[in-house]
């Protein structure tokens, strides 16, 4: 059984709030056992792996770590470290092995042992001293190596079919040197050293092939691997190479990647078993040249996002999930809330703390700030005007209270868990709906507030949140954004890993999760670029890590997904990012998005942002679904878009998947009742593709009209209805959904 104690008593007096006994919780050992902090990670198949290189390098371990921002370093190949790899060397240890014959040296071991130190005395025999070294095979080399010393040219020779090969006569200023030639081109036999007088032959080699590092992991059994991580680096490397196998000696090559890419390159391919992985770097030719390795990572088909959860249906329309990212001016501006609550039911402000008080342990005083005095923070400042036109033009506020590092450090905290219970109580009693002007639905405990430690966040949580439910249970209240996919390691100093930052302790007082996640991945030269939401390796994929932490932790707690979007040019604006999209794009993807999302079981999905901002053209600031203020908050085409949307889907509800799959996507949504009303459907394609395929699949309905929701206009554009036969709809279908009602 699992038990709760809450020991806060707070009262109001002279306008003040005093907290009698701080907040102290704790919870039977089941409810602790059961909890699961990293229940939204998807362990790799690497995990627990042997690993293997070509040169030992530095920090091989760190492959496998799971920290991106370690790495292995390799040796170099050259000038002399391909000696020690038999793989390059086919003469390393011949001597030792017997295979040496020589005018009488005693020592031909040390001919072919690594050892610049050691040398073989090779004596004259007959007026000629010399030594061969055979290779275990006749075949076609690089490059040969030599180092040694004598008093009369010695030369190096080649033996081949043809006759022996004079690579190079070395004379007394080679003494001691390592020199390194380029193989006969025919396929070599032995080598020999010769001399008419005695010499010391240090090191004989060959470089079978030119220089190359690899890293091979060893699953330890075949497993069904279909999505390989990687992030390496090297401007030595001339090429890489990422290759797979089941037993370790038929390789397949699945990837061909830039050496300089530095970033988190992900590469699919069917799914099948493997063992082995390996990724090959071949190095330029130059001394000391290195590659790097951070992490090498496998999973199944569905990669580290795993899959996707069954469909069920969501308890929200469509107007219900779609909000916007507004900003404090709204209240004074006719293109503020009044024009965004067309393709909008929610507003979420960022309302930052240190505009209502300038210490995070004063308490703010709201009565004085109604009056008209403004707050501690900003002496003209009245919330009160702002968030009342927001709610006058019919959208739910929800107010992200906005915390940094370094805007209050930890330092200037005295009693953050008490800091945090006096604010969220003044908050409510003045905002909430129960004691206070009721323009306020929900809370965010910080907006990002990802450069705190975890364990000094988890306290302003656990105390605002308990302040909230204290001053009025019916605010929502919820943790600032975090994720569930990247965990941060112990005592960092930040990090937004929910495993990290939420605990039963301070669970007890949430109603609801909150994650943000944009569309990104990364192109082949590491530049991270915007993608549309049905690409599986598009980070908005992070929201099935969170919802499986939830499902685990919390069942059945609300998940809301407070920013999200893309950045686009459009409505006289440019957009100047590897990460921006096209006008058109972006309004497809912000449709289709809110779709796939609205099918995952989201709770509220809150578009970033609702204008460009008008200082600058780059990420985030092009993320408007209109222009800035610089021209007027000019509609793009994703405001029409998503008007579309609400204008024909917006009282309907997801009910269920027809198909979902590379080749379309097509959902039934329907009414609260769960009856189906409406098919949509599309091709998960890139937005700025304009051409059209033909669907044919079962639908067990009638088309009584269809539109496409392109953002052109805002009722959608009339198009051709299915064709029907045997039941069979045959639906001609774009990038650009399509809304087809039944009659």
């Amino acid at each position: 059984m699992t038990r709760f104690y809450l020991h806060a008593l707070s009262v109001r007096c002279s306008k003040q709030i005093i907290l009698s006994t701080v907040l102290g919780l704790t919870m039977g050992q089941s409810a602790l056992a059961a909890w699961n902090p990293d229940a939204g990670l998807i362990p790799s198949l690497t995990k627990g792996a042997t690993l293997s290189a070509t040169s030992p390098g530095s920090n091989l371990g760190w492959v496998l770590d799971g920290n991106t921002d370690t790495s292995w370093q390799s040796g170099a190949c050259l000038p002399t470290g391909y000696i020690a790899r038999p793989e390059l060397n086919q003469v390393l240890g011949a001597c030792a092995a017997g295979r040496c014959a020589s005018s009488g040296s005693t020592n031909m071991k040390d001919a072919t042992d690594n050892d610049p130190y050691t040398g073989a005395y090779i004596p004259v025999s007959n007026g000629t001293a010399w030594i061969n070294v055979p290779l275990p095979q006749t075949r076609p080399l690089y490059q040969l190596g030599v180092r040694g010393f004598g008093n009369q040219p010695i030369v190096f020779e080649a033996v081949t079919a043809s006759g022996n090969k004079i690579v190079s006569t070395l004379t007394s200023a080679d003494n001691y040197q390592y020199r390194r030639f380029s193989a006969p081109a025919d396929p070599i036999t032995a080598l020999r050293v010769s001399s008419k007088d005695k010499f010391t032959l240090t090191e004989i080699s060959t470089l079978a092939e030119p220089c190359f590092e690899a890293v091979t992991v060893d699953l330890g059994s075949a497993q069904p691997v279909g999505w390989i991580q990687m992030k390496h680096w090297s401007p030595d490397a001339t090429a890489t190479t990422l290759s797979i196998s089941g037993d370790g000696q038929q390789w397949t090559q699945v990837a061909s990647l830039i050496p300089t890419s530095l970033s988190y390159q992900s590469t699919r391919f069917q799914e099948q078993a493997v063992r082995y992985i390996k990724v090959r770097h071949n190095v330029t030719e130059r001394d000391w040249a290195k590659i790097y390795v951070w992490d090498i990572a496998a999973y199944d088909a569905n990669g580290p996002y795993g899959a996707a959860p069954k469909p069920k249906a969501n308890s929200h329309s469509m107007a219900e999930l779609l909000g916007i990212n507004g900003i404090w001016g709204w209240g004074n501006n006719p293109n503020g809330a009044t024009l965004y609550r067309q393709v909008a039911s929610h507003a979420r402000n960022y309302h930052n703390l240190g505009w209502d008080v300038k210490d995070p342990d004063h308490i703010p005083d709201y009565t004085a700030m109604a009056k008209g005095k403004g707050t501690e923070g900003q002496w003209w400042l009245n919330w009160d005007l702002e968030y009342g036109a927001w709610v006058k033009a019919g959208l739910q506020v929800e107010a992200s209270i906005q915390f940094t590092n370094r805007d209050f450090p930890v330092s200037v905290w005295d009693n953050p868990n008490l800091a945090g219970y006096n604010y969220g109580f003044a908050f409510v009693q003045h905002f909430g709906s129960t004691y206070g002007n009721g323009q306020v639905r929900a809370l965010e405990v910080g907006n990002e507030p990802w450069d705190y430690p975890a364990s000094f966040y988890r306290t302003v949580l656990g105390g605002m949140a308990a302040g909230v439910k204290a001053g009025d249970p019916a605010m929502k209240v919820m943790p600032g954004a975090m994720q569930a996919i990247k965990p941060e390691a112990a005592n960092a100093s930040g990090g937004n890993y929910i495993g990290a930052r939420l605990t039963p302790v301070e669970a007890v007082n949430i109603d609801a999760l909150n994650t943000h996640a944009y569309s990104y991945s990364y192109a082949p030269d590491g530049k991270r670029i915007a993608v549309m939401p049905e690409n599986p390796a598009s980070t908005m994929n992070e929201v099935r890590n969170f919802l499986r932490f939830r499902d685990v932790n919390l069942p059945a707690m609300p998940v809301y997904f407070t920013e999200w979007g893309w950045d686009s040019a459009g409505a006289g604006e440019s957009c100047n990012a590897s990460e921006c999209v096209s006008e058109r794009a972006q309004a497809l993807y912000g449709v289709r998005g809110a779709l796939i999302l609205s099918r995952l079981g989201l709770d509220r999905l809150t578009w970033f942002f609702y204008a460009n901002d008008k200082k600058c053209d780059t990420l985030y600031c092009r993320s408007g679904v209109t222009s800035s203020f610089n021209t007027g908050f000019k509609p793009k085409q994703s405001f029409r878009a998503f008007q579309s949307l609400l204008n024909t889907l917006g009282t309907r509800y997801f009910l269920s998947v027809l198909r979902e799959d590379s080749t379309a996507y097509v959902y039934v949504l329907g009414d609260k009742n769960g009856k189906a009303t409406h098919l949509v459907a599309w091709r998960p394609v890139d937005g700025d593709d304009t051409t059209f395929s033909n669907l044919t699949l079962p639908v067990n309905a009638i088309p009584a009209s269809a539109l496409s929701l392109s953002g052109t206009t805002a009722t959608g554009e009339s198009v051709t209805l299915p064709t029907v036969f045997n039941g069979q709809w045959t639906i001609k279908l774009s990038s650009v959904p399509l809304v087809v009602t039944f009659k």
